[in-house]
């Protein structure tokens, strides 16, 4: 038997191995979906990991069989038609432990590091420490013109009289003026901070022993150093960074692995090994990723400074208006000095993407091939798909929510309603996503590769992977449905500056059968159908957590 998940709706199949590599249409969501092959297939359990039955066809122990024993073949599959009708049982903790970590099994071979990666990545790290370079080299230039100015061209205060001498030294003291504040405005984005920063919060060994535990393997099997902390937040990403920024680099191994909720809400346990496994393979080789941070350092900060607009541009911008045009062109000539700067900064924003664009590719493909041989090439690209349709969701759920809070209303879990908007995500929607990845093209500017280049290298290594459990991601933690709430009002809290009361927030249920109509509108009536309408009233109806699966 195969067993296997639609990387549409994450529902659970078992089909005999004669189907492997066929298409067919998933019974469930309609979604087209290809039976992977025999030997990329979850392994037969081991002792470490009995097979138990769940409350879900999503938390099944490792594969959902049995090691082949000596009794006969019928008997063992009447227990599977008994256990098919009879009710599920949830795992206690001990049994899921056995379960998920039980599901590594297999050697796994971490990727080589290739030559002229290593070359190509002292090359672009020099290039890109030498832009800030220029850009404070170009500041010592028009330092240095206003010296050259002040000394050079005194004797023309001396060539006229009268009027005419005002003017002439209103002309000999404009280019220090106007350079001194434009240079002050050049120096600013050196210091500039980061406008907004998300909340997170830690989680603890004590509270979620299993997440720490599966972290702590996966690292042992890419070879990377165990976070110092695991943070969770409210955003549709996962991430490994060094915790204290360059003093971390400097340190060694100080990192800090942050989960978004509702990524991790929308990804099996399979999927989401394989993207922890992509993130500290960024890690795994200790010189290649401190230039990585620093190619990547650079490039943000040049991204940021040429966008970003603060209080100084503001006041820049409105006392120009405010005050006398004798004195105002001083600070319109500063702006167009300004503006001029930022041109520069924009410059070499752009040689810096175009420089640090193929080596930070090539470094996608690199933690690719570690998420690859952790849980197969199969299992990445159900990721990948499974990843771009909850961005959909989770842009569809925002939408929705922020008309929502407009009228005063804030839902407790954003996490559960984005679950609920990806479960009856509109079959256009899924088409067009589908769509999206077939036709995109990696761009020269681009740091990361498409999906379309990743999955066709993830199906060239034909990887079966080394962790093949099929349960859902979210069991991973302690109490997901808290973290959920916490991370959402967190939220809240931040976009409007005050401490929300949490008990005043919306149970997400009540929200939806309230504003239904006007939430889904058109959307509802022309693109869904009658049964996904009433699936929705169902789960609401429902006290307990919606599932991916049915």
């Amino acid at each position: 038997m195969i067993q296997f998940r639609c990387s549409g709706c994450q529902a659970a199949f078992n089909v005999s191995s004669d189907k492997q590599g066929k298409k067919g249409k998933c019974p469930k969501c309609g979604e087209i979906i290809q039976i992977p092959k025999q030997e990329a297939q979850v392994p037969k359990a081991s002792p470490a990991a009995p097979h138990i039955s769940t409350a879900q066809p999503a938390r099944r122990s490792p594969g959902g069989v049995q090691r082949k024993s000596a009794k006969p073949a019928a008997p063992a599959a009447a227990a599977r038609r008994t256990e098919s009708v009879m009710p599920k049982q949830k795992l206690s903790d001990d049994q899921l432990r056995a379960a998920v970590m039980g599901s590594f099994r297999g050697s796994f071979e971490r990727p080589k590091t290739r030559p002229l990666y290593v070359i190509s990545a002292l090359i672009v790290s020099v290039v890109m420490v030498a832009l800030p370079l220029i850009y404070l080299a170009f500041i010592g230039l028009i330092g240095y013109g206003v010296y050259y100015h002040l000394v050079n061209h005194v004797g023309m205060l001396g060539v006229a009289r009268g009027r005419a001498a005002i003017f002439v030294f209103l002309l000999y003291i404009a280019p220090p003026v106007v350079a001194s504040i434009g240079i002050l405005f050049m120096l600013k984005p050196l210091f500039a901070r980061p406008a907004y920063e998300h909340r997170t919060r830690s989680l603890t060994e004590k509270s979620d022993p299993l997440l720490f535990e599966f972290v702590a393997k996966i690292c042992s099997l890419v070879g990377a150093p165990f976070p110092k902390r695991i943070d969770i937040d409210d955003q549709m990403n996962a991430s490994a960074s060094f915790r204290n920024g360059m003093w971390s680099v400097l340190r060694g191994n100080d990192l800090v692995l942050t989960i978004g909720v509702p990524l991790a809400a929308g990804l099996t346990t399979r999927q989401f090994a394989g993207v922890l496994a992509h993130e500290f393979g960024h890690f795994s080789q200790g010189a290649g990723m401190r230039l990585t941070y620093v190619v990547r350092s650079i490039s943000h900060w040049f991204a940021r400074v040429v966008y970003m607009r603060d209080e100084w541009d503001v006041w820049l911008a409105e006392t120009a208006e405010g005050v006398d045009l004798r004195i105002g062109v001083f600070l319109y000539l500063t702006m167009l000095f300004v503006w001029i700067s930022r041109g520069l900064l924009w410059i070499l924003m752009y040689i810096g993407h175009f420089a640090a664009g193929f080596l930070l590719r090539q470094m996608e493909y690199d933690a690719d091939q570690y998420e690859i041989r952790l849980a197969g090439s199969t299992a990445f690209q159900q990721t990948s798909q499974r990843m771009r349709l909850i961005n959909a969701a989770y842009g569809l759920s925002i939408e929705m929510l922020s008309a929502v809070f407009q009228r005063g209303a804030m839902v407790d879990d954003i996490t559960a309603f984005l679950k609920v908007q990806l479960r009856h995500l509109p079959d256009e929607i899924k088409r067009d996503v589908k769509t999206s990845i077939e036709s995109e093209r990696t761009g020269l500017f681009d740091t990361h590769p498409c999906d379309r280049d990743r999955i066709a290298a993830a199906v060239a290594a034909q990887m079966p992977g080394v962790f093949h459990h099929e349960g859902l991601a979210v069991d991973l933690f302690g109490n997901f449905e808290r973290l959920s709430k916490n991370v959402t009002w967190d939220r809240y809290c931040q976009l409007t500056g005050n401490r929300v009361a949490q008990d005043k927030l919306t149970p997400y249920r009540d929200l939806i059968n309230e504003f239904k109509l006007d939430i889904f509108g058109e959307h509802s009536k022309e693109n869904m159908k009658k049964e996904e309408a009433l699936a929705i009233q169902h789960h609401l109806a429902n006290p307990d957590r919606i599932p991916f699966d049915n």
